[in-house]
């Protein structure tokens, strides 16, 4: 193991500064808040969330402190945390990246937002500790590799945590040494199981996350000390939590601007579900035919899609986020999966939908990378294909912004009403903020709004 990793990431974090992000990765920081307010916004009112802030709420007076998006109800900064990290994965709607194998965004801003409020940071603060954040979970994703999520653990949350850490660490102003004592503090307590996947214990994870890493940064504030090799000691994090890396993966603690590979989702379910929904949806548009003419659906899945979205036969709206089968066959009745309504529990107990479903069969034999192939087989013996990948980051940041602002009107309308252009317009100006509470502000609603979510 390379010494000096914990160090070396926490350097990172610790000495980055506004001048020397550039402008497309301050748009992508941007970006990746605006998506953020509208999927919390929108997860704000599902179950999960609900559950979280209710059982907050025994302790806590809920009039004072961090703002709970979605709501009127104020808490202490770590439950904050909880909470919006919570309701931010709760419609698995947020973005992800491949280098982590996960979902970078939910839980650092789950963690940063109760900070900046409480110090009234910058938009320019709060972005930079975004960046730092993001590229310490990157960084760690690729050193990590891919053994620790086959070995069944959710790097949303065991990642993320860390991530989490680095960016609170970079917002209040830690040298490197207190970092690190942060990513250690972070990783001690990081955790999530892939098992959970289809329940709500998944967007639990990104709560834990965020405010498990607010929590190390505080701590290491306050002089907490952790083993500064907490992520390549003997029975620390890489070693303990299924990692194996080599020379090459460690080599991307030299890398620069993970952001730039960031997946934003279009439709509200597992990410590895996307490239067949859009082949699906392509081949419909060019070949349009009745789903009666379909006699057969495969899909070429890879080991990682097996292992992360092959529910067979879904029972919830949850489940069915993570089940190529059903997502198959709603792409192949035309069904708008962008729509959050869409995931309720009678689309996963649909019986047209079931009925499609039972013709969609998922084989292990896709590319390790790229897009995923889907055959489908009509009726009268002829074979259509399809391989569609949704892994590629767009290059028009432009028209990714117009594409994300039409999905955060859609999401945030129904919460906060008009407010929702006041709310776009200020994410994309967030870096001439001096004061990040009027952002968080427009997020909150009244005592009555609330009674009616």
């Amino acid at each position: 193991m390379t010494a000096g990793l914990t160090l070396a990431l926490a350097e990172q974090g610790a000495s980055l500064d506004w001048d020397d992000l550039p402008d497309d990765v301050v748009e992508l920081a941007r970006q990746c808040l605006l998506d953020w307010l509208a999927v919390t916004l929108a997860g704000s009112s599902e179950p999960a969330a609900r559950i979280a802030l209710s059982v907050t709420l025994e302790d806590e007076p809920g009039t004072v402190g961090a703002t709970v998006v979605g709501t009127h109800v104020r808490l202490t900064a770590p439950a904050a945390a909880l909470v919006n990290g919570t309701a931010s994965h709760a419609l698995d709607y947020d973005d992800a990246n491949t280098s982590m194998v996960g979902h970078p965004t939910v839980p650092l801003l789950g963690a940063l937002l109760p900070v900046a409020e409480k110090r009234h940071s910058s938009g320019a603060e709060l972005l930079t500790a975004f960046v730092a954040g993001y590229e310490t979970e990157c960084r760690l994703g690729r050193a990590v590799g891919l053994p620790h999520y086959r070995q069944g653990f959710h790097a949303t949350g065991t990642i993320g945590a860390i991530g989490a850490a680095a960016a609170c660490a970079r917002l209040l102003g830690l040298d490197a040494y207190s970092t690190a004592a942060a990513l250690g503090l972070a990783a001690t307590q990081a955790g999530g199981l892939k098992c959970m996947f289809g329940t709500m214990a998944k967007p639990l994870h990104a709560g834990r996350a965020a405010a498990n890493g607010l929590l190390a940064a505080r701590l290491a504030v306050a002089g907490f000390t952790a083993n500064a090799q907490a992520l390549e000691a003997s029975q620390g994090f890489i070693e303990a939590l299924g990692g194996s890396p080599d020379g090459e993966e460690l080599s991307a603690i030299r890398e620069g601007w993970f952001i730039r590979r960031n997946l934003f989702k279009f439709h509200a379910s597992c990410l590895e579900t996307h490239s067949v929904i859009e082949g699906i949806q392509q081949l419909r548009a060019a070949h349009p035919l009745p789903v009666e003419a379909i006699s057969r659906i495969v899909i070429h899945a890879n080991s990682l899609q097996l292992g992360m979205c092959a529910i067979p036969d879904p029972a919830t709206g949850l489940e069915a986020k993570f089940s190529l089968r059903h997502l198959a066959a709603a792409a192949a009745l035309g069904i708008d999966t962008s729509a959050v309504a869409c995931f309720s529990d009678d689309f996963a107990c649909d019986s047209r939908l079931a009925e499609v479903r039972g013709r969609v069969e998922v084989v292990d034999d896709g590319p390790a990378s790229g897009g995923t192939p889907v055959d489908i087989w009509l009726t009268d013996d002829r074979r259509l294909n399809v391989t569609y990948d949704t892994h590629g980051p767009a290059t028009d940041l432009a028209a990714q912004r117009r594409r994300l602002e039409d999905k955060a009107m859609a999401l945030a309308t129904p919460v906060i009403g008009d407010r929702s252009g006041q709310l776009v317009d200020a994410a994309a100006h967030i870096s001439d903020s001096i004061d990040v509470r009027d952002l968080i502000a427009l997020t909150a609603t009244s005592e009555v709004e609330g009674q009616h979510d």
